[in-house]
């Protein structure tokens, strides 16, 4: 009962030697230039301004362009935590768009800053109901 044992794992090494092994895969013909600190700085910079002006999927997808554009380099990984909740608030904010504040409130909503949560709201004589418990 051993022969056949013996038999079928040496068939099974010789398959193997005639196997290929994995080629590498070929460089682009024409590789892109890395994107360095400074040019990454500017877009990210430029990126976080269209979420603060409520273009999430854009922020998203172009946050998405310029980490496949950096790639693996030291000085991104030193940022790894501010990208990623950068990542987030845009992945987050794309799938659940904020509801306009002016629907939330009884009173007028005068103004609204985005990116800080500032808001100034007047209210009317019969506008109370934001205050009551």
């Amino acid at each position: 009962m051993e022969a056949p044992l013996v038999l079928s794992a040496v068939l099974c090494l010789a398959s193997l030697a005639l196997l290929e092994p994995p080629q590498a895969a070929k460089p682009a013909a024409n590789p892109a230039k890395a994107i360095d600190e400074k040019s990454f700085d500017k877009s990210f910079a430029s990126l976080k301004q269209l979420g603060n002006d409520g273009k999430w999927s854009d922020e998203k997808r172009g946050l998405q362009k310029l980490l496949n554009e950096v790639g693996d380099q030291p000085w991104i990984r030193a940022r790894r935590v501010e990208v990623a909740e950068e990542v987030k608030r845009a992945a987050v904010r794309s799938a659940v768009p904020q509801p306009d504040p002016a629907t939330l409130i009884e009173g007028k909503l005068q103004h609204w800053d985005r990116s800080t949560g500032d808001l100034t709201v007047a209210y009317g004589p019969d506008q109370w109901k934001d205050f009551e418990k």
